[in-house]
């Protein structure tokens, strides 16, 4: 029910999504090195490609089981990233506190300042680009405000098949530090495309300080589109919607699919070739 009520919530730019892509899909077709299809893009930025990127997030959890209440906070995050060499790229960004206390991952603990966000810097390395299968290393950092920091460190893989069909996937693993917590990721992202519309869904397996207790699958969906910019494309615009469960089964629990939480995001991508 709750993963409808999420859909629902970013169905509104759907019909927006689909105008757009159709103008988008008159203009004649000429090489780019940032293409306006997700799935043939690269895992790492093409050399003098700015790429610059903001998003509203809301996320709602239950107040109340009977009769069901949520509550909601707004976060808006912001975020860039540049390419170095086509197969090295930097970048910085805020993204809004929301941590899970609960040994049953069902209670959040939003910041208790709207305005503290935390910011993540982090380095990508693409050694694989093949036709088929590119694969690269990142290491990142995160600094909050008022915590210490957590370093992440991810071997990023992205398949794809055709002009219509990528898989990202691949392994993480994130440290916070204070207290010591590993978190292992396993993310499973498959996205299509038809014409310049894409289209997804984002789950995988999250394993939080090696305990199987607090194993979480998150369940979300996300629509956008990219629409080229200039009179040579050499520019992109994605427009995106994104929502559902972030922790959408915990099978450790009696009841393993949490429906308490949902998140949903609207957000811009510009693609500059500089």
């Amino acid at each position: 029910m709750l993963v409808a009520m999420s859909l629902g919530r970013i169905g509104v730019v759907a019909s927006l999504l689909l105008a757009l892509a159709g103008s988008a899909s008159q203009v004649a077709a000429q090489p780019s090195s940032n293409p306006a299809r997700y799935v043939e893009r690269p895992l790492t930025l093409p050399k003098g490609t700015l790429r610059v990127n903001t998003q509203l997030h809301i996320v709602g959890f239950e107040a109340m089981p009977s009769p069901r209440e949520y509550d909601v906070a707004t976060r808006l995050g912001v975020g860039a990233a540049f390419g170095i060499i086509d197969d090295f790229e930097v970048g910085a960004s805020s993204q809004p506190i929301m941590s899970f206390n609960d040994r049953d991952a069902i209670s959040p603990a939003l910041s208790p300042d709207p305005d503290v966000l935390n910011s993540y810097l982090y380095a990508r390395y693409r050694f694989l680009a093949g036709r088929s299968v590119q694969i690269a290393a990142e290491a990142g950092v995160e600094l909050p405000w008022d915590d210490d920091v957590a370093f992440v460190f991810a071997l990023p893989i992205r398949i794809q098949a055709g002009r219509s069909f990528a898989l990202d996937t691949g392994v993480g693993f994130r440290i916070d530090t204070d207290p010591f917590v590993p978190t292992l990721m396993f993310p499973i992202r498959p996205r299509f495309n038809v014409g310049n519309v894409y289209f997804g869904f984002d789950t995988g397996v999250f394993v939080t300080d090696f305990d199987a207790d607090q194993v979480r699958i998150p369940l979300e969906f996300e629509l956008g589109v990219g629409i080229p910019l200039g009179r040579q494309r050499r520019h992109v615009l994605d427009i995106y919607g994104h929502g559902g469960l972030p922790l959408f089964l915990v099978p450790a629990r009696d009841d393993p699919v949490v429906q308490q939480i949902f998140i949903v995001t609207i957000g811009a991508r510009v693609y500059i070739d500089t």
